[in-house]
């Protein structure tokens, strides 16, 4: 576990190198990015670097107040930068996994994408987003037309502070035509890529994995921020739009799941709860189960 901003430094230059490698290991790190979309580039980055099998996290504050949930002796945190005060620090934040539920402990759930939900997504990006949608087009090729759309009207500010800061590393000798080719290509892959894959597809099948080609290219703490940002404000503001969307959507059947359900009578009651004998019957005691999703 890092103790110290010393170790966090080396350890992001490092990841630098690690992640940047090939395409493979940038994908695996968009694996935990997926997972971990509200947090910032830094904080997935550090993630993936500690805990990269971590499925949800909080602090101790949040898991023991909110969630009601304690953190397991010996468990090690994950070391995250914290910048909210007048000085950087470091912040530490707990995997689901290193945690156990109280007696009233709250449910923990993460939203989850299915076939039933696609086309009331699809209308959805459509009318909030004003992307074209195919009639026959399954959701992954929606959110890949997103990603292009969005990407393109963001990109001029990240590449303007690309350009600004790319001195010191290969991108130096890169024209700015081709740079901006190539970081625009790299951004809308990678957002595609979370999209996809933080609603339980498949990215691999959908995309070629050679758009990811130039990111070795990034492979230094310089000018890597400026491209995990530019993904991370893309990805955050559609996956918590789209989780608000299939959160109604689960409340909703929910409701009418128990509308629909017979209801016993009185007398129907009365009997299914009357003990067999007199005797006193054990309560048998239920232990909560732990969850592998939060909704955080």
């Amino acid at each position: 576990m890092a103790k110290t901003l010393v170790d966090i430094r080396e350890m992001l230059k490092k990841l630098a190198l690690d992640v940047c490698k090939n395409p493979k290991s940038w994908m695996n790190y968009l694996n935990t990015a997926s997972r971990f979309y509200r947090y910032s580039f830094f904080d997935t980055l550090l993630i993936h670097a500690q805990r990269p099998e971590a499925i949800a996290c909080a602090s101790m504050p949040e898991w023991n107040k909110i969630m009601k949930r304690w953190i397991n002796q010996g468990a090690k945190g994950i070391a995250l930068l914290d910048d909210s005060g007048n000085r950087l620090r470091l912040r530490y934040v707990f995997d689901i996994k290193d945690t156990r539920p109280l007696a009233d402990a709250r449910p923990l759930k993460l939203w989850q994408m299915d076939y039933k939900k696609e086309s009331m997504i699809k209308a959805h990006l459509r009318k909030t987003y004003g992307v074209e949608v195919k009639s026959n087009e399954r959701l992954p090729e929606t959110l890949k037309t997103l990603a292009r759309d969005l990407t393109a009207e963001n990109i001029s500010q990240a590449m303007y502070e690309l350009d600004r800061n790319k001195d010191n590393s290969y991108l130096s000798t890169m024209e700015e035509v081709a740079l901006l080719k190539h970081f625009t290509k790299l951004v809308e892959s990678s957002v595609a890529y979370i999209l996809m894959k933080r609603c339980g597809y498949h990215p691999e099948e959908h995309m070629n994995i050679d758009n990811f080609q130039m990111i070795s290219w990034f492979n230094d703490i310089s000018v890597l921020p400026y491209l995990g940002e530019a993904i991370h404000t893309i990805t955050e503001h559609v996956l918590m739009d789209i989780r608000k969307v299939v959160n109604r959507y689960d409340r909703v059947e929910e409701q009418r799941h128990t509308l629909v359900t017979p209801h016993k009578s009185l007398k129907e009651r009365i009997i299914a709860e009357r003990p067999k004998t007199d005797a006193l019957v054990p309560q048998r005691v239920v232990k909560p189960q732990i969850q592998s999703e939060m909704s955080l």
